[in-house]
């Protein structure tokens, strides 16, 4: 199938996303799931399995593994974007990424790095599709309510969360809580609101669905 696509000439302009993930199951999962419901092709994407879990770690291992599988790849078939995923929690190293990564875009001849962040976690992104989200939440207190209010058999190994909270009214709800969230976007990606950007990531993979 990866043959088919690197020799399609319509697929030569489409990006092809490298994604360092801080969890190896939670945000993979979803990932995954997405992508095979809307049927976009892996060729356009690789979830890398990440042996780190900081956001330095998470961005110093994607940038190094973008620099040596593309060296492996034909022309047609290299990496054009990287995609790095981790929570906030409390790592020391979050602020310092986010400012590292926004001065990497800003340099030329760089591959973009897009961060998807959650605060406090990735369970954030999933109570976004069940109810606005205005409180700065611990990662316990999400987990609790997805489970008592929305999602009673949740576990973070799920494979198929995107189809539990997929639907036009539970993503319009998700997608407005990141819209509100945004307006302050520099408070957001410091972690000083509840946020999870993960739509920018869906928007970008669904750009890449060949029909």
């Amino acid at each position: 199938m990866a043959n088919k696509f690197n020799r399609h000439a319509g697929n030569q302009n489409r990006p092809r996303f490298l994604i360092s993930c801080e969890g190896a199951k939670t945000e993979p999962n979803f990932i995954k799931n997405f992508c095979h419901y809307h049927k976009i092709p892996t060729h356009y994407y690789e979830i890398l399995k990440c042996p780190y879990t900081t956001p330095r770690e998470i961005f110093d291992y994607a940038r190094t593994q973008f620099g040596i599988l593309n060296k492996e790849q034909e022309k047609y078939n290299k990496f054009t974007d990287i995609v790095c995923i981790f929570d906030r929690d409390e790592h020391i190293s979050y602020k310092s990424t986010i400012q590292e990564i926004i001065d990497h875009n800003q340099a030329d001849n760089k591959p973009p790095i897009t961060p998807i962040v959650s605060n406090p976690c990735f369970e954030i992104w999933y109570l976004m599709h069940f109810m606005e989200v205005h409180h700065l939440y611990e990662r316990d207190e999400v987990i609790k309510i997805l489970k008592k209010e929305y999602l009673p058999n949740y576990e973070k190994n799920t494979p198929n969360m995107y189809e539990q909270i997929m639907g036009k009214e539970k993503e319009d709800l998700a997608r407005k809580n990141y819209e509100r969230h945004s307006q302050h976007i520099h408070r957001a990606m410091a972690g000083e609101t509840p946020f999870c950007n993960m739509v920018e990531l869906c928007q970008k993979l669904l750009s890449v669905k060949p029909y």
